[in-house]
């Protein structure tokens, strides 16, 4: 595994004419508890993580700007045969049990887009998040972040969590939002985050058929299908920590995993080595 220190993000303005603030920075290093946070390419979660990070330090620029600097780990080939055995994990932040937030990128916020995400806040009872991500052309995204679940009754949790009707509500002002973006030729992501407390697993369910027919594809049918694939799976990895899945067509599609450690495992092959 190779190592490296580096500037991940700075509080100078980005561009796409945002800074983060260096508050924002202290809190990433003073609230990361020891947690791996993994390298995404162009925030693309469907895609295995290259390597794994996590925050250092804050430290202050000539200009009087401030940078984050990250320890990083990039994978090699092998090291999914690694044993277990670090002390700093990757962990899922789960919202409280039947908790719904949803959080939105800066892409949504215009002139058509702000009277959805706040009905959006209306109908979960929590003001939406705000999704910042620095890289060159990072997905437009919904993020929708439910738990905690159990395994086999995610549906019947999220009617448990939000009533039908208001759930069908959801769906449509979901749909209706992704036709607003600024710039509708990017590529757009629906992502959905459940938590299964008991197993301490975090499962994404990735829709980038985020026309309304898509959107409802995968809240439905996409959501039917994890309660039939889930349990074996989870049972049968105890190191696991994440599972991706992607909703296409034909289905529901499992990406990858990520151990507690934060290396990825494809899934099926790689069980005996976790």
């Amino acid at each position: 595994m190779k190592r490296e220190r580096r500037v991940i993000a700075t509080t100078r303005v980005d561009r796409h004419y945002t800074r983060i603030s260096r508050g924002a920075f202290e809190d990433t290093v003073s609230t990361s508890d020891g947690r791996y946070k993994p390298i995404l390419i162009e925030h693309d979660w469907r895609i295995p993580p290259v390597g794994r990070w996590w925050p250092a330090e804050v430290v202050a620029e000539p200009d009087g700007e401030f940078s984050l600097v990250a320890e990083n780990e990039l994978f090699e080939p092998g090291d999914e045969n690694l044993p277990c055995t670090d002390g700093r994990e990757f962990k899922p932040i789960a919202p409280r049990e039947k908790e719904v937030a949803i959080s939105v990128g800066p892409e949504f916020l215009t002139v058509e887009g702000k009277p959805l995400i706040q009905e959006l806040g209306r109908l979960t009872g929590r003001r939406p998040g705000f999704e910042a991500r620095k890289s060159a052309e990072p997905p437009d995204v919904v993020v929708i972040s439910v738990g905690v679940f159990i395994l086999g009754q995610v549906a019947q949790g999220f009617v448990q969590a939000l009533t039908a009707d208001v759930y069908a509500q959801i769906k449509r002002a979901i749909g209706s939002l992704f036709a607003t973006r600024a710039r509708p030729e990017r590529e757009q992501h629906l992502k959905l985050d459940l938590f299964f407390e008991r197993q301490g697993v975090q499962v994404m369910l990735i829709q980038a058929d985020t026309t309304p027919i898509g959107v409802e594809a995968a809240l439905g049918r996409g959501i039917t299908e994890l309660d039939e694939l889930l349990p074996a799976l989870l049972a049968d990895i105890p190191e696991l920590r994440l599972v991706v899945t992607e909703y296409t067509p034909r289905g529901v599609r499992i990406c990858y995993g990520l151990r507690r450690d934060g290396i990825p495992l494809r899934l099926g092959r790689a069980q005996k080595q976790a």
